[in-house]
């Protein structure tokens, strides 16, 4: 009886972690989530649902991290593009240069 009062314990716990980290990953605090998921993790290590949620951080935060380079690299492509559209060669090309160090892989602003 009292072993399972333990995992009963044990379980409350670790809901109780993966609601702090859900709470702490819905307003991006990635530390905060990940602290709490690893806990939760260590506490029931056979609990699927604490590495999910690990991935789930890491995958957030990528797509985080891909929004901003997104947003950069659309700021100075659009830059580059008025530049251009006045006839400012010289200044699009530099901008489009910027652009390009930005997304190194994405063609479009690719200058000869």
């Amino acid at each position: 009886m009292a072993l399972k009062q333990s995992q009963k314990e044990q379980q409350n716990q670790y809901d109780a972690l993966i609601n702090k980290g859900n709470d702490a990953l819905s307003s991006n605090n990635f530390d905060g989530a990940t602290d709490f998921y690893t806990q939760a993790k260590n506490l029931l290590p056979g609990n699927q649902i604490a590495y999910d949620k690990l991935r789930e951080v890491e995958q957030k935060k990528q797509d985080l991290a891909d929004a901003e380079i997104n947003a950069q690299f659309k700021a100075k492509m659009d830059l580059a593009n008025a530049a251009f559209e006045k006839k400012e060669w010289e200044n699009a090309k530099n901008i489009y240069k910027e652009a390009s160090s930005i997304k190194p892989n994405d063609r479009s602003p690719k200058i000869e």
